[in-house]
C-alpha cells in the first residue's frame, strides 16, 4: 500500500516539476498532465517487460502518426472516414502485437495510440489541412511529459522492490540455498 502512495507522489511532484518548468522556460507544452499520466500507466503496468512496454508504445505512435496522414490523404471526415481510419489503426496495431507473440504488448500499443489520439485529434478536427505541421508538435508536446510521467513511475518501483511480490516469490521457491557471507 505504501508503494503505491509514493508512486502517486513521484507522479505529482514530477507533474508539478513538469509545468513549473513549461512555465520557466515556455515550452508552449499544452498535454502535460495527459502526457504524464499516460507515461505513469505505461511505467505502472509490468506486463511486457519494459522494452516490450515501449515497443508497444512506440509501435502505436507510429501507427497513429502513419494513419493521420492517410486520414488527409486518402479518407475524408465523414463518418465512414472515421469508421476507416479507426478500423484500420485496431487492425495494424492487433496485427503487429500478434505477429510478435505478444512481445508488444497490444495494450501499450492502444497506448500509445491513445497519446497521439488524445494530444492532437482536436485539432485535427478543427484543421486537418495543418497535419504536417501540427501532428508532430502536439504528439512531441504529450510525449515529453510521457516520458517523464514513465521515468519516475520505473525509478519509484525500482526502488521500492524490496517489496516486490516476484522477489518476494523468487525467494519462497530458492529457500533450499545457502545465503552467501560476507
Amino acid at each position: 500500500m505504501g508503494k503505491v502512495f509514493i508512486q502517486g507522489l513521484a507522479l505529482a511532484i514530477a507533474g508539478v516539476v513538469a509545468i513549473a518548468l513549461n512555465q520557466l522556460l515556455d515550452l508552449g507544452l499544452g498535454s502535460i498532465g495527459f502526457g504524464l499520466l499516460v507515461g505513469g500507466v505505461l511505467g505502472l503496468v509490468s506486463d511486457g517487460g519494459p522494452v516490450g512496454r515501449i515497443g508497444g508504445f512506440v509501435v502505436g505512435i507510429i501507427v497513429a502518426l502513419v494513419v493521420y496522414i492517410a486520414r488527409v490523404l486518402f479518407l475524408n471526415d465523414s463518418f465512414s472516414g472515421q469508421v476507416a481510419a479507426m478500423v484500420i489503426t485496431l487492425g495494424l496495431l492487433t496485427l503487429v502485437c500478434a505477429l510478435t507473440s505478444g512481445r508488444l504488448p497490444l495494450w501499450s500499443a492502444l497506448l500509445g495510440t491513445a497519446l497521439v489520439v488524445g494530444a492532437y485529434e482536436t485539432s485535427f478536427l478543427a484543421n486537418p489541412a495543418n497535419v504536417t505541421s501540427e501532428l508532430f508538435q502536439y504528439t512531441t508536446m504529450a510525449l515529453l511529459p510521457a516520458a517523464l510521467g514513465f521515468l519516475v513511475v520505473v525509478f519509484v518501483a525500482d526502488k521500492a522492490s524490496g517489496s516486490e511480490p516476484s522477489e518476494s516469490s523468487d525467494s519462497e521457491h530458492n529457500t533450499s540455498e545457502k545465503k552467501p557471507t560476507k
